[in-house]
């Protein structure tokens, strides 16, 4: 059968954009039931991996705007899973760290992310799993560097 979208097929972007959308509910689903979203559970994860950073950390960590990142904090300090302190080194700053129910929260979310993960690509060997991991990485820093050196697709 000939696809109506075989030019576009072709391309990496809207292959990339296709597989976005066909995960991202079931990954929603799946964090859903522990009381969270994507953006949270990725600021939850970098929270309790590295804390005491900051949240301009943690923004450019995960590549949100910084407006955005205070809104994720606020919903992660509401639900009790992070604290946030002056920073020690510098008291402009504040540092986020992970409480107690944020790690369990965390470590049961992250369970049943890694089972979903796995199906997902159980059709994969291991290998190709991993080649899959690695070009998607590279395309990420492809594209920051297109986007940043091209004058015309630049802000």
């Amino acid at each position: 059968m000939t696809r109506r979208d075989a030019d576009l097929r072709a391309l990496v972007s809207y292959n990339i954009k296709r597989a976005n959308s066909a995960t991202r509910g079931g990954v929603e689903r799946v964090l859903g039931a522990h009381g969270l979203r994507r953006t949270t559970y990725s600021a939850l994860s970098v929270i309790c991996g590295s804390a005491g950073l900051s949240q301009a950390e943690l923004a450019e960590t995960l590549a949100i705007e910084r407006p955005n990142m205070t809104q994720i904090v606020e919903e992660l300090l509401r639900a009790g899973l992070v604290d946030r302190s002056r920073a020690k080194a510098d008291r402009r700053a504040y540092a986020l760290t992970c409480t107690g129910q944020g790690a369990e929260r965390l470590s049961a979310a992250s369970a049943d992310l890694r089972a979903h993960d796995a199906a997902l690509v159980a059709r994969l060997t291991v290998q190709e799993r991993d080649a899959l991991v690695k070009a998607l990485q590279q395309v990420e820093t492809a594209s920051e560097e297109v986007w940043r050196d091209d004058p015309v697709s630049a802000p």
